[in-house]
């Protein structure tokens, strides 16, 4: 894996394509390798089954993955796009 390899360089580069800013985008992760998107992302949200190193990074927390948090975490952001 190049040190360079990640989940927030490869975000950051789609974002650089599409013209986007960091502030614009709604990061979820549950692990370790989530934590700098999460804090890079204008809003970072741990899944309630992360651990609290990745909750602390975050803005939000989630109920967990068998609770339907990311459902959780769509539908409090994007109320009007997910009746």
């Amino acid at each position: 894996i190049h040190i360079s390899a990640g989940k927030w360089p490869a975000l950051r580069a789609i974002l650089g394509n599409l013209g986007m800013r960091n502030d614009h985008v709604l990061s979820i992760g549950d692990n370790e390798n989530d934590i700098e998107m999460m804090r890079e992302s204008g809003v970072g949200v741990a899944m309630g089954n992360a651990s609290s190193n990745v909750k602390h990074s975050a803005n939000l927390i989630a109920p967990t993955n068998d609770d339907d948090g990311v459902l959780w975490t769509l539908r409090r952001f994007f109320p009007d796009e997910l009746q």
